[in-house]
């Protein structure tokens, strides 16, 4: 399926369902075959019919076995034939915040602001010589899921909690239990749908994870630093200085608190919990010690990750302004 036509095929009376298949379209769904044999069973296979939560480990699995388990995905059955000429073809292996369907989508979210492409080379965007961004999966299910595990009473060994989830075979929840369940399995899907994959600095995809653990409440302020370079970030410089000249046209504003910033270094950053953390350490530990800051967080997230995926189909998209169920719709996640 490709999503971005699907997307322009929508207009202002398209009913709220048939918006929302784009918005909460699963791009796990567009992994390609399994190569290695030992992985290239049924056990291991998307399906819809399961929870957010299996689907998510399967691929977890198969992302992490290795060098990916995945054949070459085929990009002419995502993309207009006629900039086929853009990608570069991937190697061996998927990950959804660079697979065919998301990175057409980003390009065309650039391409509306007037910011040319003239290379897709796996995760990054360039023009001519000069490299613009890499992509990203904003918000770390891996992270959170960490924290939710002892709830469930599930192990470390995404294998074993596989099986145990696919039998069925975990405790008995508390009804508190049941709500953090609820919101993780919701947070296995949003995160893996168009408004959770961002553009970042080249480079900034792997040290992430290192200098904020993936919070989104600091990745921003991170990139403010102006040291980065010697944290042992393997951060391109000049493609950090062109996010952040043009972060504006980033589409992040569901981020940024004050989105009447002056400039880069005057953005602060929103935060998801109403409780003091200056940092991720102290956000880490507030998280896995209170359950109910942990369903509060993933709330909260799972709602900014929607209303980013609205946004981005609204711009590529302007028709769908002037529809009133979307509208109704965003409104509502807005003041809850």
């Amino acid at each position: 399926m490709n999503v971005y036509d699907k997307i322009m095929e929508l207009d202002d009376k398209s009913s709220l369902s048939s918006i929302k298949k784009c918005l909460f379209y699963d791009y796990k769904q567009d992994a390609p075959d399994i190569y290695k044999e030992e992985y290239n069973k049924e056990k291991y296979k998307y399906n819809p019919k399961d929870s957010n939560l299996i689907n998510y480990l399967r691929y977890k699995i198969l992302v992490t076995s290795g060098n990916n388990a995945y054949k070459r995905i085929n990009v002419d059955d995502f993309i207009d034939k006629n900039e086929r000429n853009l990608f570069v073809t991937p190697k061996y292996g998927f990950d959804c915040d660079c697979c065919p369907n998301v990175m057409y989508i980003l390009y065309k979210l650039l391409e509306k602001n007037g910011i040319e492409v003239t290379e897709i080379d796996i995760r990054t965007f360039m023009n001519g010589k000069k490299t613009l961004l890499d992509t990203d999966t904003y918000n770390s299910v891996m992270h959170i899921y960490s924290k939710c595990r002892k709830y469930f009473k599930l192990k470390r060994n995404i294998e074993d909690n596989l099986d145990k989830l696919l039998s069925n075979n975990i405790k008995k929840l508390n009804e508190k239990e049941k709500i953090l369940y609820s919101a993780l399995n919701d947070f296995c899907l949003y995160s893996y749908t168009i408004g959770n994959f961002v553009f970042i600095p080249k480079g900034y995809n792997a040290n992430r994870w290192n200098n904020v653990n993936d919070y989104p409440d600091f990745s921003i302020i991170d990139l403010q630093k102006e040291n980065i370079k010697e944290e042992k970030c393997e951060i391109d410089n000049e493609s950090l200085e062109w996010y952040r000249k043009n972060i504006r046209k980033l589409y992040m504003d569901r981020y940024i608190e004050n989105i009447n910033y002056k400039d880069f270094n005057s953005i602060k950053s929103k935060k998801f919990l109403n409780t003091e953390y200056n940092d991720y350490e102290k956000l880490n530990k507030v998280l896995s010690d209170n359950i109910d800051f942990l369903i509060t967080y993933i709330t909260n997230i799972n709602k900014v990750i929607i209303l980013r995926g609205i946004d981005i189909l609204c711009s590529l998209n302007p028709k769908l302004n002037k529809n009133k169920e979307l509208s109704n719709y965003r409104i509502k996640l807005e003041q809850d």
